[in-house]
């Protein structure tokens, strides 16, 4: 039968950070029953959640409970990955239950699993802040483009046709994401089709005005604006994601320089300050940019192996595997007919 080898309460509760709103996570890693080991069904993950509706915002009442088999555990252990590392180095506290005592043996060989390895804690660093930088960068285009618009309106004035500006418009917005061209069908033209300046998904024919487009432009300005204002209120998702950033830069940079993850976190006040959006953007972004520079820096000048022990590590697999086998495995047990 399949056997607990480790189970751990980890997220915002591990790391300090939790809130009367704060959702529960636990990581378990499970010893598969000896069926699957001798079958080669060993190497899984998967994730249970006490939520329905995958879109709505955790509550306290929601619980993610993620899985993995010893083997794959091991092997994102090997990968430097950072949940991985986080369960390691989880005290005692903050385990549901005792532990295999292979755990144990995991826990004091930790110079055999660090390494100088930092690309997964530097890559979840970058897509946990991405998320809003996205959302500043369409906005800061938007409103340069608005004061390209409203240039040519001031010195053309507010009748002149779209029709003479759409080259300098796509020279200046080299970005065919949010500005582009296409060709509309448009009833009543000579061609049966019009070209149609696109403008974040605002469509303007060349045949209007540059203060329609003006106009336009200005609307998804106010749109983009709202949506980030309502995305980056007190505890909004957005602000969350960058208080995830700054704790994986932070957790980087002391793996390598310090061979090990304190938990709850020392900057736990810090970063429940981000989480709250107490501390100004500007300030958490160039944060954000220091620690990305700093991982490279100090994985570049570690003495730490380039990998971890993988004998060490498949060892403990092996052992684990082999006490489940034999378990299961009585001499007199008859095979089936």
């Amino acid at each position: 039968m399949t056997t607990i080898f480790a189970t751990i309460t980890h997220g915002s509760h591990l790391f300090g950070t939790a809130t009367e709103d704060s959702d529960r996570d636990y990581k378990t890693v499970l010893l598969p029953d000896a069926r699957a080991i001798l079958l080669g069904r060993a190497n899984e993950s998967w994730i249970k959640q006490t939520k329905q509706d995958l879109r709505a915002r955790n509550t306290s009442q929601d619980t993610d409970h993620e899985h993995h088999l010893l083997l794959r555990y091991v092997q994102l252990l090997a990968s430097a990955d950072p949940m991985a590392l986080e369960m390691l180095f989880a005290p005692e506290r903050f385990h549901v239950r005792d532990p295999h005592p292979l755990w144990k043996v995991l826990q004091e060989n930790t110079d055999r699993i660090v390494t100088k390895q930092v690309a997964k804690f530097a890559g979840f660093c970058r897509d946990q802040a991405k998320s809003y930088e996205a959302k500043a960068d369409r906005l800061e285009t938007a409103e340069a483009l608005a004061r390209h618009l409203s240039d040519v309106v001031e010195a053309c004035g507010r009748q002149e046709r779209l029709s003479g500006h759409i080259a300098s418009i796509l020279e200046s917005f080299p970005n065919r994401e949010c500005v582009t061209t296409e060709l509309r069908f448009q009833r009543g033209s000579r061609s049966g089709e019009i070209l149609h300046l696109s403008m974040f998904g605002k469509l303007v024919a060349e045949t209007e005005t540059v203060a329609t487009a003006l106009d336009r432009v200005q609307a998804k300005i106010r749109e983009y604006g709202e949506r980030t204002r309502r995305a980056m209120e007190v505890g909004g998702k957005e602000w969350k994601n960058l208080s995830h950033a700054v704790r994986a830069g932070y957790e980087g940079i002391d793996l390598v320089t310090e061979g090990r993850l304190e938990f709850p976190s020392r900057r736990a006040p810090r970063l429940l300050a981000i989480k709250k959006g107490l501390v100004p953007l500007d300030e958490v972004l160039d944060e954000v940019a220091f620690l990305q520079d700093e991982m490279v820096r100090v994985s570049a000048a570690s003495g730490l192996p380039d990998d971890a022990d993988l004998q060490f590590l498949e060892g403990i697999v092996v052992e684990a595997h082999l006490e489940q086998v034999i378990a299961a495995s009585p001499t007199h047990s008859p095979l089936p007919a």
